[in-house]
Parts: structure tokens; sequence; C-alpha cells
């Protein structure tokens, strides 16, 4: 099961993909929304998944995509497809001409951009980084090839705040290192910075974000210590040096876990809440 949250018209949106047992995989997509008070009824997309899907508040609707399960060969389905939702509707469709342009899941946020930002991984073993300007139009020619050595998955993308533009940093774990890296860029992503890890994240996965506003990306990750994951908090900055929020240092083995959180999938801010 894969879920993904986001705030959009004073609502919070919740899809996610069916629930995988040990006797079947449910691969459709399901998706509501709750009002500050409740839960709406939940509602079939009509649509089928390998992966989680990605919600994204941008411009006047809201986004979703997803990477496609099986075509109609039975074989693996590696396009992206994409709905919008204009508060009444869903309109669906596949993205960057309907070609295979990824072999994993894929990473899809706005946060801080103006643009929407993919992360995704070719056929060549490649992390690529495609964009849109409304959501709808993806060119799969207008893309950046990323540092390599960025791991097996795409690695997360995040925004932060600034002055007509945002930085944006890559984030990643290398298999069998347990360290977290991240290179940032200054110019939409066309070039990168040298890789640096980051202070403390060691046995740490990438963060999940929620942002409020104008101040940085609050996160919530899981360290692994003797073999056991709990949840923290971090406070993400462009840099080396992130902040545990609870403590104002840097985050590392001594960090307080958040209490009777035992597992996180997915977070979202909404209004002065933080979900789950």
């Amino acid at each position: 099961m894969g879920q993904s949250l986001m705030a959009w018209n004073n609502r919070l949106y919740l899809a996610w993909r069916g629930v995988h047992t040990d006797d079947e995989d449910d691969p459709s997509l399901w998706w509501t929304s709750f009002d500050g008070n409740q839960w709406d009824t939940v509602q079939h997309f009509g649509s089928r998944s390998q992966a989680a899907p990605f919600l994204i508040a941008h411009r006047d609707k809201l986004h979703m995509y997803w990477r496609g399960e099986l075509d109609l060969a039975g074989n693996e389905d590696k396009r992206v497809y994409h709905a919008a939702f204009d508060g009444t509707r869903w309109e669906q469709g596949a993205i960057l001409g309907g070609r295979n342009v990824t072999e994993t899941n894929i990473y899809v946020t706005n946060a801080f951009a103006s643009r929407i930002y993919m992360a995704a991984r070719d056929a060549n073993g490649d992390n690529i980084l495609y964009w849109s300007e409304d959501g709808y139009y993806w060119d799969v020619n207008d893309r950046y090839v990323l540092p390599a050595n960025l791991g097996n998955l795409p690695p997360r993308v995040y925004g932060f705040p600034g002055f007509e533009t945002s930085t944006l940093m890559l984030c990643y774990v290398r298999t069998g290192d347990g360290q977290l890296y991240a290179r940032t860029s200054d110019d939409r992503g066309r070039n990168w910075s040298a890789e640096f890890a980051v202070n403390g994240m060691q046995n740490a996965s990438c963060p999940l974000i929620a942002t409020w506003g104008s101040a940085d990306p609050y996160g919530v990750y899981v360290r692994t210590q003797d073999g056991v994951g709990r949840i923290y908090q971090v406070r993400l900055n462009p840099g080396a040096t992130w902040l545990d929020p609870a403590t104002g240092t840097t985050p590392g083995p001594d960090s307080p876990p958040i209490p009777n959180l035992p597992r996180i999938g997915v977070v979202a801010a909404y209004g002065d809440m933080l979900f789950p």
C-alpha cells in the first residue's frame, strides 16, 4: 500500500494504491478527502499502478501522477499517467508522449517551486529530472540527466524558498552505505553541487516533507537502530546541517523519536495541523 496526502482548496486529499497481502495484490487506485471534521466516502479511481501515486496542488487544480501497472499485452507498464481534479471531476491521460520512461516508481514535487518536478529512472539506469510549468504538458526531450550514483531509486527532490527562484536539493541513500547524501541546484536542476553527507543522518531514510507558508520544509524520517526503525522529525535546509525541531540541534542517534507513531508512509500540512 502506498499513499499520498495533499491540502487543496481547504480540504485534505488522500490517494493510495490498494492493499498488498500474502493472498492478493490490489493495484487499484483509490481516493477520498477530509473537510476538517470527517472523511468523505472512499472512491475507486478507475486506474491501476505498480506503486504509490503522487498528489500535487498546482495553480487551480489538484494533480495526481502515477506509474502504470500492466499494459494491454500484460507486460510491465513503464509509462507515467496523470489526472487533474477541478473540485468536481478528474480528467485522465498519459504524459511524456505516452512513452516508457521509468524503470522504477517516480518521485514528484512542487514544494517552493513554480514548476512541478518529476524524478524517474530510465532503461539506461540514469536518474532523469523532468518538469512541467502547468502540470499538463511535459516534454520528453526537455530533461536533465542527474548526477550518477544516486542509489537504486529516483532521489527525493526538495525545494526551498528563495528570492525569485527556489533552491532544489536531491536527497538519496546508497544501498549498503546507510548515509544520507544530498546535492543542491540554484538553476532549476541544470547543474548540481558536489555531493555532501548530511550531518547526523546515518541509517536514516530520506524524509517525507510538509510545507507551511515560507518556512523551510518540515520532515519526518525513519532511523534504524539495533534493527528497529523509529520515526523522527527534522527541519531541512539546503546544506549539510539540518535541525531537530525538538532540540534545536543536529539530528543523531540520541535524538528523541516521535512518540506513539510506529510507522508513517505519508505526511502533509493542513491548516495548523500535521497529518497523519
